[in-house]
């Protein structure tokens, strides 16, 4: 979901933070995926994390992942991979596809979790099996 802004440096947002909105659509949700996709692309973190913490609040999984992208990179919150771990395993098993292998490279170097290779295992061939080629190749398939 969001494409390595984070993770070059931060610029700053030339704004002030979006306002939090307290009622959503189902059809909402779609469009705040973008806007948090456009914000990151655009260097303007603080607005996109005004975005991901809505939808995360209202049960969007590309939420709790986005989040988790700025928690792991320290990205207008505290540098924290426990948390980036937890949010990535709640995105991953609500079904997007892209937070499938992120617990997995986290047990595999011990970042924000007890290192344990059979869970990067278990989770790197819950990615492999969606597709995803980096995964495949950590697990040597």
């Amino acid at each position: 979901m969001l494409d390595g802004g984070c993770l070059g440096g931060m610029a700053g947002d030339a704004g002030p933070a979006v306002q939090a909105v307290t009622t959503v659509t189902a059809a909402q949700l779609d469009s705040w995926g973008k806007a948090a996709r456009a914000s990151i692309r655009q260097e303007r973190y603080d607005r996109a994390l005004a975005v991901l913490r809505e939808l995360a609040a209202k049960g969007d999984p590309r939420g709790e992942y986005g989040l988790g992208l700025m928690a792991a990179n320290g990205c207008r919150v505290k540098k924290d991979d426990g948390a980036a771990v937890s949010r990535f395993r709640k995105a991953a098993q609500a079904g997007v596809p892209e937070a499938r292998s992120a617990p997995g490279t986290r047990y595999d170097a011990g970042r924000g979790v007890r290192q344990d290779i059979r869970q990067a295992v278990f989770w790197y061939e819950k990615a492999a099996s969606g597709g995803d080629g980096r995964a495949r190749a950590r697990l040597g398939t």
